[in-house]
């Protein structure tokens, strides 16, 4: 008979234990896989452009701490004049517009980039062509390039209407080509010039780009970050009062792209590798039951003539069997996962390509297969077959010392593992939920918001503050909202525009930098934001009265410590000819809820418009019911304007930590399963160790041992493994702390609390996991035990 029929043999005389196995490995194979495919999308894929080594992305950074930050347009000019170790340095930007035609106005998510981008990547169209350098020429005519996505959804067209200007399309770019990778998808490039913010691009203080690089061939990193850096150090000297401690940052592009999140990918990896040890014990632990319950018919087919190659080689067909049928079953899994996935990955993570199973999600997949199966299948059969026949034969037991050994160990593995992943696990979520309990300094409760772009060709100067107010009017007249705000930007939930501050009362030698809001009168009181000392902005603060400003106690405390700041006056940025009133500081707000309160700047909205904005509304209403309020009110003043579905101010802030979120999410996942494989592995290791016993135990009670005696020497053994497995994975956890430091926020990677509370519980687990083998040894009628034996 072919070692393949053993093996299927096998199976169907020992279904329980093949399902038991399969399961296991299936589920361990299939969860590492989409995982792999995560990471092989975000760290191991090469980027999708040619040349790729020689692209670097460029920056300033600004302040001691080196935070990066955007580079000007002016800025930029300079770079591309100066710099000899570029072929190609272009800027780029995420965008959006209102697209309008034959339906209704929507919002489109783009790129505003430099022609230079593409030329920079290599990239070919589908059809068409790309921006090019004529494009960038002033008076050029607007043009825009689409992808292919867009043309699917939106027809063939020659032209289109972004923000009520027509835009001729002279390219489309294929399903494969993604730029910016990180993000929003853009469906769309135009030139930076029609962006919201293009009438402003040319300021030398505002600071708009990220900037891409082409390395000329033979330049080196370190040659384009040092002339950079110069160049920048000169722009710092020729404007010292908007570049104070500005730097130049150049880094390869895929460095860039996922050197952030590399360490929590990295650590969400090896935690499934933990995972997928775990599941692989318990497999190996099967095997050796199975093993040790095949124990005399190997070793009468020894005695026979059999080598023990020849029963390795049939063990090992039997346990590959299994573990094709895991791997090919795991493989289902992961393709099955891979959209729950990826709607759980945040826009943010960048994707160098789409989650899919691929050749490297398959051999990745056959490979842990092989080797699980492998290692853990035949490794106690290997261990067990070198027994001698003699010493088996006269064997009269069914246990097996080494077999009693090795279990024990495969189990005190599993508590250690799946301990080590649960405090990983419990560090992250406490650090999550204290991120989630920070107080923001504002009241978010009952807010919702709606992002809206003003184009301005549609809305010039005054037109914009006229269009807020009228705005404003019309939904503080909806029934059912108490309240309404306008902010632009919105001065939470991550977004901000920077500039450095110029106090007008004294020198500063190293101006702060700042963000900026510009709000409609009553907004932070519609926030909820308390007031330090000072006022709220209100109706009289309009434009042509003089310019004021509400400043943050972070800011206050930079530019006049321990003075009073109402009545300061400072200018927004070198280029302000205002010396503007500081009339208020409030409470510092978290722009995100994992960094930090920064210096922050509010202005009159209708001293300082923008093109761009947030209507903040407090109502009860449900978010479709308020859309078609909104909606309804905002076609009465223009209906071009796409009216999206309002989000809740505290989603909008909790959206700053949907990095942490998902990576939160997922590993208490995984430890949530490691600690039921871990928990199982006890009770089956136990079970296991009374039924290999069972003639000793029924010896004691046979001797006078109560059934209390036999629970607690039973339970004893099972607290043994556990006490062992939770030093060990203590040890395991401390040592992976310093990994883990970088992902964790306001808690310790080595918080004795977490480490504490985590080991106690796994031991008691274990203890549960004990009880019942060990209630079953108590039940051991010692007259049919002595007589089986």
């Amino acid at each position: 008979m072919t070692d393949l029929a053993l093996a299927l043999r096998f199976v169907r005389r020992s279904p329980g234990l093949a399902a038991a196995a399969i399961i296991s490995l299936s589920l361990g194979i299939g969860v590492s896989s989409a995982v792999f495919s995560v990471v092989e999308a975000m760290l191991l894929e090469p980027l999708p452009f040619s040349g790729q080594e020689e692209l670097v992305y460029a920056n300033e950074t600004v302040g001691a701490d080196h935070a990066i930050g955007a580079v000007s347009a002016p800025d930029l000019a300079d770079w591309r004049e100066r710099a000899r170790s570029f072929s190609k340095l272009a800027g780029y930007r995420h965008t959006a517009f209102t697209l309008t035609g034959a339906g209704p106005a929507e919002r489109v998510d783009a790129a505003a980039m430099e022609s230079g981008v593409f030329a920079a990547l290599r990239a070919s169209p589908l059809r068409g062509r790309m921006l090019d350098a004529e494009d960038d020429a002033a008076g050029a005519a607007r043009v825009a390039v689409v992808s292919e996505r867009f043309v699917r959804t939106h027809g063939e067209q020659t032209s289109i209407t972004l923000d009520g200007q027509p835009f001729t399309i002279v390219g489309v770019m294929p399903a494969s080509f993604r730029f910016p990778l990180d993000g929003a998808t853009a469906d769309l490039w135009v030139q930076p010039r029609y962006a919201p913010w293009g009438e402003l691009m040319h300021e030398r203080a505002l600071f708009f780009f990220e900037v891409l690089g082409r390395l000329k061939p033979g330049a080196t990193i370190a040659q384009a970050r040092a002339e950079l850096e110069t160049i920048t150090s000169s722009i710092v000297a020729a404007h010292p009062d908007s570049h104070a401690q500005h730097a130049a940052l150049v880094v390869p592009l895929r460095e860039q792209l996922v050197g952030k999140d590399r360490g929590a990918l990295l650590m969400l990896f090896c935690a499934v590798g933990l995972l997928l040890l775990i599941a692989c014990a318990n497999v190996g632990s099967l095997f050796l039951a199975r093993a040790v319950a095949r124990r005399h018919e190997l070793s009468v087919r020894v005695a026979l003539g059999a080598t023990r190659g020849r029963l390795l080689k049939q063990l090992l067909t039997e346990t590959l069997f299994l573990g094709l049928i895991g791997g090919v079953l795991g493989v289902c899994i992961c393709a099955l996962s891979l959209d729950g996935v990826a709607a759980l990955l945040p826009a943010e993570l960048p994707r160098l390509r789409e989650l899919h199973v691929d050749a490297g999600v398959i051999g990745f997949a056959a490979l842990v297969s092989l080797v699980s199966c492998a290692v853990f299948g035949s490794g106690p059969a290997l261990l067990l077959s070198s027994a001698s026949a003699q010493e088996a034969l006269r064997s009269t037991g069914h246990g097996s010392p080494r077999a009693l050994k090795l279990r024990g160990a495969l189990v005190i593995g599993e508590v250690a593992l799946a301990l080590a992943l649960l405090i990983d696990a419990t560090l992250l979520a406490r650090s999550l939920r204290g991120a989630q309990q920070i107080d923001p300094g504002f009241n978010p409760a009952g807010l919702q918001t709606l992002d809206l772009t003003l184009p301005t060709s549609h809305y010039p100067g005054d037109a914009q503050v006229r269009f807020a107010d009228e705005l404003l009017r019309r939904v503080q007249a909806i029934p059912g909202i108490n309240g309404a705000a306008w902010a632009s930007p919105l001065p939470v939930g991550g977004r901000n525009i920077s500039l450095t501050v110029a106090p007008r009362d004294h020198a500063e030698p190293h101006p702060p930098q700042s963000a900026l809001a510009s709000l409609s009168p009553g907004s932070l009181q519609l926030l909820g934001v308390p007031f330090d000392h000072g006022r709220e902005f209100t109706p009289q603060d309009k434009d042509g009265a003089p310019p004021v400003v509400i400043i943050n106690r972070s800011l206050a405390k930079m530019l006049w410590p321990n003075q009073e700041a109402v009545g300061k006056r400072i200018g927004l940025g070198p280029t302000d000819t205002e010396a503007r009133e500081v009339v208020g500081v409030v409470r510092d707000l978290h722009n995100a809820l994992d960094t930090p309160a920064g210096p922050a700047i509010y202005a009159p909205y209708a001293q300082v418009p923008w093109g761009f904005g947030t209507l903040v509304v407090r109502s009860k209403s449900s978010p479709a019911a308020l859309r078609e309020d909104l909606r309804r009110e905002l076609s009465a003043i223009d209906s071009t304007l796409p009216v999206q579905l309002p989000r809740a101010l505290d989603a909008v802030l909790m959206g700053t930590l949907a990095r942490r979120g998902f990576f939160a999410l997922v590993l208490t996942l995984f430890a949530g399963a490691a600690l039921l494989l871990a928990v199982s592995g006890v009770y089956g290791a136990l079970s296991y160790l009374v039924a290999q016993r069972r003639q000793e135990l029924a010896i004691r009670a046979a001797l006078g041992a109560r059934p209390g005696q036999v629970l607690g020497h039973v339970l004893r053994q099972g607290l043994i493994l556990g006490s062992v497995g939770v030093v060990i994975g203590v040890g395991l956890a401390l040592a992976s702390s310093r990994a883990l430091s970088a992902q964790v926020f306001g808690i310790s990677a080595t918080d004795p609390i977490s480490y504490g509370v985590m080991g106690l519980s796994m031991l008691a687990l274990s203890a549960v996991a004990t009880l019942w083998p060990a209630f079953r040894a108590t039940r051991t009628d010692p007259a049919q035990a002595l007589r089986a034996e």
